[in-house]
């Protein structure tokens, strides 16, 4: 019974979308959650690297303020 209410919420959020920004605008709407949805495992990436390069400049950085005492 939910799926049937989730079903409908969604097809009167999208004919909404249609009615009140047209077909054209609604389409950019789709064709840009596309892109954040496929640039998001991207940018986890690119996070996890800065957090690693972070990680081992803090670790050079220590040995060589180290070795200048």
């Amino acid at each position: 019974m939910a799926a049937l209410y989730s079903f409908y919420i969604t097809s009167a959020v999208i004919l909404l979308m249609f009615a009140y920004a047209g077909y054209e605008e609604t389409m950019r709407f789709f064709s840009y959650l596309n892109l954040q949805i496929r640039y998001f495992p991207l940018r986890l990436k690119i996070e996890f690297v800065k957090f690693k390069l972070r990680k081992e400049l803090d670790r050079d950085v220590k040995r060589l303020m180290k070795g200048r005492k």
